[in-house]
């Protein structure tokens, strides 16, 4: 597959990355990136985040389209410190900017996994049909609160901030008598707030939750409610592309939908523990 030329677009992040005052500084990406780049043909790289909690089910979910597609597959990882990013536990929200995206696609990768695709992409992107909706839910220390109903009280949620559905929270303790917020940076810390008793429920993805439960053994010891007394904002995460390979994109969007039909990302989804069995 033949890479068209990028002039155009590598301009365009020049200015962004440069900006007024900068020119003095040294260049803010290799030189190597305004050259046309050419991928071998009947073969795709995926770029994954090396330090999330997606990390493995990636890795396999890209195999897996490169077979949908009968394509061979490389990946390319980015790791903590690679491009002076955080990990936290348990969250799949990229610690990228669009900007290290597009030198990513640019540099090392023909597909970008990860990508959360309901935010405004950037004009040079195009983002696939979703892999993976992301939901909200609420868990607590206690095996006997199945329901909102049965809390006392006062209730305090720990939530990772700006999170989906962060918003709703905020709007719903603000209303209700008794129910307060305490935001954290990390959904580790959720979830040890939760357990050792600071906070009462804790307010996570649902993948997540089941990441963290895992990680307990044979002894979970945080349980999901029911039910949510709000509706809450949802993710949804995609593949991102750059907008002049439109063929690949559409490739890609077909292979995931066709994944999705026969089971094959719940599948992934259950292998790495992302979610219940059965």
């Amino acid at each position: 597959m033949r890479r068209p030329n990028m002039c155009g677009y590598v301009a365009s992040l020049a200015l962004m990355l440069i900006g007024t005052g900068a020119l003095a500084q040294s260049e803010v990406v290799a030189r190597n990136m305004y050259t046309e780049r050419t991928s071998q043909d009947n073969k795709l790289t995926f770029c994954y985040n090396g330090f999330n909690a997606l990390s493995e089910f990636e890795q396999d979910l890209a195999q897996a389209l490169g077979d949908a597609l009968l394509t061979e597959v490389t990946l390319f990882t980015y790791k903590e410190g690679d491009l002076q990013s955080t990990p936290t536990s348990y969250d799949y929200r990229l610690p990228v900017s669009d900007e290290q995206i597009f030198v990513l696609l640019a540099q090392n990768c023909d597909a970008f996994m990860g990508y959360v695709a309901n935010t405004n992409a950037p004009e040079w992107m195009k983002v696939t049909q979703p892999y993976i909706n992301v939901e909200s839910i609420l868990f607590s220390a206690n095996p006997d609160i199945h329901r909102v109903a049965d809390l006392t009280p006062p209730v305090r949620v720990g939530i990772r901030m700006t999170t989906p559905g962060d918003s709703q929270l905020i709007s719903y303790v603000n209303s209700t008598p008794g129910w307060s917020r305490t935001p954290y940076h990390d959904n580790g810390r959720v979830v040890e707030r939760v357990l050792d008793g600071s906070t009462t429920l804790g307010m996570i993805w649902r993948q997540g939750f089941y990441l963290a439960r895992h990680d307990m053994g044979d002894d979970p010891k945080i349980f999901a409610l029911d039910d949510l007394p709000f509706v809450a904002r949802t993710s949804a995460i995609g593949i991102a592309t750059r907008g002049q390979d439109g063929y690949l994109n559409t490739m890609l969007n077909d292979a995931i939908a066709a994944l999705m039909a026969d089971g094959t990302i719940e599948a992934l989804q259950i292998k790495h523990h992302m979610l219940p069995e059965g």
